[in-house]
């Protein structure tokens, strides 16, 4: 799975964790970015994230709506 360009994240994976009804998001990135420089509240209610190496990082969020590996979220 390739990462479009520099200014978006990819979603590498989706984790549900039943019943709380968020789902853990693997992300990762090019060029220069936080992960804070990307609009994940776009996707749903943000709990928590982290980032774990210079380009990657995950998200547990609320989601909005149904999100799968290969969906993008651009940058603030």
């Amino acid at each position: 799975m390739d990462i479009p360009s520099t200014d978006t994240a990819l979603v590498v994976s989706v984790h549900p964790a039943e019943p709380t009804g968020t789902v853990r998001l693997n992300l990762r990135w090019q060029g220069r970015h936080e992960l804070s420089d990307f609009a994940l509240d776009r996707l749903g209610k943000l709990f928590n994230s982290e980032v774990e190496t210079t380009h990657s990082g995950w998200a547990v969020i609320e989601p909005y709506q149904n999100i799968k590996p290969g969906d993008t979220v651009p940058l603030r």
